[in-house]
């Protein structure tokens, strides 16, 4: 999914008729630059902390593997260590992910919108945003403040908590100032192309009401219909995470913001707050999922190696003379395990088909 088709910077019109606007001529885009120009080498230089973790986090795995098997001594700690820098490396990374557009997203309807819709909706969804991460920002805050006077720390390196919710305060704050310059983006984009006829301001309006009532949904709900029950509430709040999903609301997002919504209407919002003040940080501090930054570590070293491209050259060679054998090579090949594989098999895939038809 790219700039073009989300609407988010650099936005162009999608409409033939309307000159490209320029975000530098008014004072939504002129905001927007200049934190963009603040904010990209932060986030730029905190992902480049992240691979390095990552790379960090695998050379601890195989020294305290080797100690394992060579001297059946493990080392001490180490669980604890994958997990803290787990963390940092998923919270450090997320701000320039979003930056560079790269988180999980649906663009099936947004990309046949028209581009005044486009931006609406996208402006919609990116108030969502600000407003989820700058709350985990400012929850997690308050929980750092409190493992530093509480002198929370870990059974075994005894690591500071104080620090991993620190980081988590960092890299939420970091996606909130993101989000809220591309907000700024978009608005810019309907200033300049609506601000001759006076619509602008109604559109505005209409953008912040609908943000509002998406953002308390729950509370307006509870208050309009106080007796539903459980499982019509999850249905509701699963049909409206659909919903959000289509619009182009990436996928973690979409799943953090109907929760909290809907947890506003069955627990309140204080308790609600109090979940997600302790979830961003425990839902990441899991050791098993060490192994997913290994798994996309491992596909890039493939791809970029050029190692997958010769196991798919390979399973072609061995099966592509066979009924069906661009699908039969196509599956061996990706026995190599890349997550990019599907960068190698598409291009390769059209290029056999192609001569396969000019022969």
């Amino acid at each position: 999914m790219t700039s073009e088709d989300t609407g988010l910077t650099p936005l162009k019109s999608k409409s033939g008729g309307h000159p490209e606007p320029n975000l530098a001529q008014d004072v939504f885009g002129q905001i927007s630059q200049v934190a963009n120009k603040i904010l990209e080498p932060i986030c730029k230089y905190l992902c480049y902390a992240a691979a390095i973790m990552t790379l960090l986090m695998s050379l601890a795995m195989v020294v305290d593997l080797v100690s394992r098997l060579m001297f059946n001594s493990p080392l001490s700690g180490m669980i604890e260590l994958q997990t803290f820098m787990l963390v940092f490396m998923a919270f450090f990374s997320i701000a320039y992910t979003m930056i560079k557009n790269q988180h999980v997203s649906v663009d099936l309807i947004t990309s046949k919108m028209p581009a005044c819709v486009n931006n609406i909706v996208q402006a919609i969804l990116h108030i969502w945003g600000t407003f989820i991460f700058a709350a985990m920002s400012w929850l997690n805050a308050d929980r750092a403040l409190e493992a530093f006077r509480r002198d929370e720390i870990s059974d075994i390196i005894r690591m500071p908590y104080g620090y991993m919710y620190a980081a988590v305060t960092l890299g939420t704050l970091l996606m909130a100032f993101v989000l809220l310059t591309n907000l700024l983006s978009h608005l810019s984009w309907l200033y300049q192309n609506y601000k001759q006829r006076g619509a602008f301001w109604i559109i505005l309006l209409g953008v912040f009401i609908l943000a509002g009532c998406g953002m308390f949904s729950g509370l307006m709900l509870k208050m309009i219909a106080p007796d539903l029950s459980s499982p019509a509430i999850g249905i509701g709040y699963t049909v409206f995470l659909m919903v959000i999903l289509l619009l182009g609301f990436p996928v973690g997002f979409s799943m953090a913001f109907a929760g909290l919504t809907g947890l506003f209407y069955l627990i309140g919002s204080e308790v609600a707050f109090n979940v997600t003040k302790i979830n961003t940080y425990d839902a990441v501090a899991v050791y098993f999922f060490v192994v997913i930054p290994f798994f996309l570590l491992m596909g890039f070293l493939i791809l970029h190696a050029g190692i997958g491209a010769k196991l798919y050259n390979a399973g072609i060679k061995v099966f592509g003379r066979l009924p069906g054998g661009l699908a039969v090579g196509t599956v061996a090949g990706c026995g190599g395990g890349s997550p990019q594989f599907v960068e190698i098999v598409l291009p390769r895939q059209l290029q056999w088909d192609r001569f396969r038809f000019l022969r």
